[in-house]
């Protein structure tokens, strides 16, 4: 594919007519292919010395303390044709931006999901730092591409009793495997999580790793105290995953969570007499 690239650079200077002190003017003129298909024009325009001055002039004392604050940046991704394959591919570079913004997480989202289908440009700069490490591309999917089945709640026979055990079980899977290739990198993923109980009475059950199970033999219980028409019985499943590439390993530090309600009636055992 031809390419084209024409830098025209047209200059103004300063004559002998020209008054003492005004403005010389430099003006750049860049063509060049944004995409394969396209060309960008680009200006770029620079003062004189008169304007040089008036800046100096007004610049801070260097003696005052200036507060610096590092830029941040922001994924941008855009589909292509490879400079040397000609085929599709992903270009990522790093932009300036809120990295804490929702344009973080979409482009974010965006990458992941074009890099498990076209490979990476080989002329994408991707991150500043010329790379995406292994940890970068197994956190972003695990944020964006990682499917959490939310708890499944259910207590036999759909009541608890007063002064008896009620035993919970969860239904869902207590941890998931998941395998991706992204940025290059081949990721996988082992991802466990742990219950926080919330039974609905006050009393909160935190960082439990069994899965529970019916009577007699289940392992996750409570004993109510007082009867209710209906009490929220109420799971978070807090999820958190580990990745490999290659012999590489890591612990992904963001936590996930998915969580579900059971409404539960407690009622009173009474006695019945035969006369």
């Amino acid at each position: 594919m031809l390419k084209v690239f024409a830098v025209l650079t047209m200059a103004v200077v300063a004559v002998p007519g020209m008054a003492h002190g005004e403005d010389s003017t430099s003006t750049s003129i860049s063509v060049a292919p944004a995409r394969p298909s396209e060309v960008r024009l680009r200006v770029d325009e620079t003062r004189g010395t008169q304007q040089s001055e008036r800046a100096t002039k007004h610049a801070p004392s260097p003696h005052r303390a200036t507060a610096l604050v590092p830029p941040t940046y922001i994924i941008d991704v855009e589909l292509r044709s490879d400079p040397q394959s000609g085929q599709r591919c992903v270009f990522i570079r790093p932009v300036r931006g809120d990295d804490e913004s929702p344009q973080a997480l979409e482009n974010e989202a965006k990458a992941v999901t074009l890099a498990n289908q076209f490979p990476i440009c080989t002329n994408s700069p991707r991150r500043a730092n010329g790379t995406v490490d292994p940890a970068t591309a197994a956190a972003l999917i695990w944020r964006d591409s990682v499917e959490l089945p939310d708890p499944t709640l259910h207590i036999e026979p759909g009541y608890a009793i007063t002064g008896k055990p009620a035993y919970l079980e969860v239904g869902s899977p207590r941890g998931v495997n998941k395998q991706a290739a992204a940025f290059g990198h081949a990721v996988q993923l082992e991802v466990t999580s742990l219950l926080d109980v919330d039974w609905g009475d006050g009393t909160i059950d935190r960082n439990i790793t069994r899965q529970g199970g019916p009577w007699p033999t289940g392992d996750i219980t409570h004993t109510y105290t007082d009867t209710a028409d209906a009490i929220a019985v109420h799971v978070t499943q807090r999820w958190r995953a580990t990745w490999r590439v290659g012999t590489q390993t890591g612990t992904i530090a963001d936590q996930l969570f998915t969580e579900s309600t059971l409404s539960l009636p407690v009622k009173e055992l009474q006695a019945v007499r035969d006369r």
